[in-house]
């Protein structure tokens, strides 16, 4: 099959291919490529948030544009999502699962080592990130499953990390989360992180705040815990007095904490030896304030 491309909409973006086509709808990736590599190159995959119900692939176009600057190749994920597509979060996890394969099979042409790939993400972004380790029984009826998508390393933003509608409500009584988890029904353990946990999973590193009352914080508390108990290695960076979101840059505000959530992810790409130690995260922040 030719490889399908479309008008970016990303400034920085030098394409966009298409992954996949369902129900008529032309899913893409938008690639922001560094101006000189040198050989295979280490790449981030974004998956935006917004609930499986909004959202758009400029989420985070600030946090891929700095690391494309640092010498990675930064892939940014469109997925349906229910308020323009009708979606459900299965969809969206099928959808998530898809472009990861999509970006393995395409990776010695894209320039991207296939070993040192991250998927990122935040809130339900993270949660889709998550699923292309964890996810049971969620993969596109036309996928290859002969290409696994699970990625060698994970950065989560505040994710969802529990979809079971019943152990979420013992622990949070947010009437909009409430009416979120009725999408998963039955199937909620299916694409549930924390009730999917095994050894042998990738490195994962989350940042979350303590007062996130969205997604609750203990969500992350548990996963890591499981996680290293399992035998995998799992670090939470908790943020007290912080909510749901509070890694966002807006409209040139809250740059401190878009720098540091910034600067762990760097810091943990540097801990794998996919980045060398010269940071500029700080100075890319305020440039954008």
């Amino acid at each position: 099959m030719p490889i399908r491309t479309i008008a970016v909409q990303l400034d920085d973006a030098q394409f966009a291919e298409i992954y996949r086509t369902v129900d008529g709808i032309d899913l893409s990736i938008h690639f922001l490529i560094p101006d000189h590599l040198t050989g295979p190159t280490p790449a981030v995959v974004f998956y935006f948030g917004g609930g499986w119900r909004n959202g758009t692939i400029e989420h985070f176009h600030p946090q891929a544009t700095y690391l494309m600057q640092r010498g990675l190749i930064c892939c940014i994920v469109e997925y349906r999502i229910k308020s323009k597509h009708g979606a459900t979060p299965f969809d969206c996890v099928e959808d998530a699962r898809s472009a990861m394969r999509y970006v393995r099979k395409h990776a010695h042409r894209l320039g991207i080592d296939i070993n040192r790939i991250c998927a990122s993400g935040g809130s339900a972004g993270g949660h889709l990130a998550a699923n292309t380790a964890l996810a049971k029984d969620c993969d596109a009826p036309d996928d290859d499953l002969s290409i696994d998508p699970t990625p060698a390393a994970m950065f989560l933003f505040n994710p969802v990390l529990d979809t079971v509608v019943e152990s979420w409500l013992s622990r949070s009584h947010n009437d909009t989360i409430s009416g979120l988890l009725e999408d998963f029904g039955e199937r909620g353990s299916d694409v549930s992180p924390i009730h999917q946990v095994r050894p042998g999973l990738p490195p994962v590193k989350i940042v979350h705040g303590e007062d996130d009352v969205t997604v609750p914080h203990d969500q992350a508390e548990i996963f890591t815990q499981l996680m290293q108990q399992a035998g995998n290695q799992c670090e939470l960076i908790s943020y007290p007095g912080k909510g749901h979101g509070f890694f966002n840059l807006r409209d040139g505000r809250n740059v401190e904490l878009f720098a540091d959530t910034l600067g762990h992810m760097e810091q943990f790409l540097i801990q794998l030896g996919w980045l060398d130690d010269q940071s500029f995260v700080n100075e890319y922040a305020q440039s954008l304030s």
